[in-house]
């Protein structure tokens, strides 16, 4: 995260856990509050002669956590175009998604029978899963094909 979340309250945990958001995307999550997410330049903080600090996916950006989750403009355009499916219509940038997973955020009219934390843990799994595919296994990271697993997954819940 750019700054440190703030205090997490316990109506924000009860929430947390209550919901049904994926496993993955809640494991995500909780690392993204704290701070604990191998981002490129983390990793090269640790292991400069083995990972670079730019991201993977554009190559341009430096990869923070933030950058890793969001602000990507190949990510950036699946959270916008999913949020945009599912939520009332508003200006979607890195920076508000993110604010998205802090306690208390703006409130956020889905528009459709979803809560909102499973709604963003829909996007923040497939978002990981196919960072991960794309890292790890040379799979094209597509937007397009991102978006169209973030609808199944929502679909499914």
């Amino acid at each position: 995260m750019v700054a440190p979340p703030p205090p997490l309250t316990a109506a924000f945990w009860t929430s947390f856990w209550k919901n049904k958001i994926p496993h993955n995307a809640r494991n995500v999550w909780w690392r993204l509050l704290f701070n604990k997410l191998s981002s490129g330049l983390h990793l090269h903080s640790v292991f400069s002669d083995m990972v670079e600090p730019l991201c993977r996916v554009c190559g341009t950006d430096l990869e923070t956590i933030q950058h890793l989750l969001f602000s990507c403009p190949k990510k950036l355009k699946v959270w916008q175009a999913a949020l945009l499916r599912y939520v009332e219509e508003r200006t979607w940038t890195a920076d508000y998604i993110c604010s998205l997973f802090c306690p208390d955020p703006d409130p956020v009219k889905p528009l459709h029978d979803i809560p909102i934390f499973i709604l963003i843990g829909a996007i923040l799994a497939s978002v990981w899963r196919y960072y991960h595919a794309f890292v790890r296994e040379d799979q094209a990271f597509e937007p397009r094909t991102l978006l169209a697993a973030v609808d199944l997954a929502i679909t499914q819940m």
